[in-house]
Formats: structure tokens, sequence, C-alpha cells
């Protein structure tokens, strides 16, 4: 709720607060809802120059599409989410996701 505040007053976070929202609908069975959230939080994320944050939105986002069975869809986010975190300078979180990638 804090964050849904502040992020009336500063657009800077209404990304944060979407992607919580995200991660809450996941939580609660709500997949459509979740789905939804999480793309609009990662466009907006990206859109305000937070690469970090989308990269971090979308590793989430690959991770419910992988257990929810859609794994092609997982990988190509996951594979997105790697580039921003290596855009962004984060070079062993990068090494630790390409770990998770399958090999072949």
């Amino acid at each position: 709720r804090r964050l849904k505040r502040i992020a009336k007053r500063g657009p800077d976070f209404v990304h944060m607060a979407q992607f919580l929202d995200a991660e809450a609908a996941r939580l609660a069975g709500r997949d459509s809802l979740c789905l939804e959230r999480y793309r609009a939080a990662a466009e907006r994320a990206l859109r305000q120059g937070y690469r970090h944050h989308a990269a971090l939105i979308l590793e989430r986002q690959a991770r419910h599409y992988k257990q929810v069975g859609r794994v092609s869809e997982a990988l190509s986010l996951l594979n997105r989410a790697i580039e921003l975190y290596a855009d962004w300078g984060a070079h062993a979180k990068v090494a630790a996701l390409r770990r998770e990638l399958p090999q072949g």
C-alpha cells in the first residue's frame, strides 16, 4: 500500500507497484492478471530507463511461465532478462542465469 501511495506522487515507482501487483496475482492464482501486470511493469520500467528493474520483472515472469509449462516463452523472457542484466553490467547475475539455460 505504501508503494502505491508513493507511486501516485512519483511515476518512477509505478512499475514497481505493478510488479508487486503481478506477484500478488501470481500467488493468488490469477494467471492472466499476473501476466498482464508483469508485461505492463516491464514495459514501463524500460520506458523510464530502469533496465535492471525490467530485467528482474522479466526474470520473474519467465519463472512463472516455466512453472506453468510454457517453456519456450520462459526461455525467450529469460534471454531478454539476461540481455538487460548484461547491459546494466550485472555480470555475476548474467553468469548465474546462463547456467540455468538448457545446453545445446
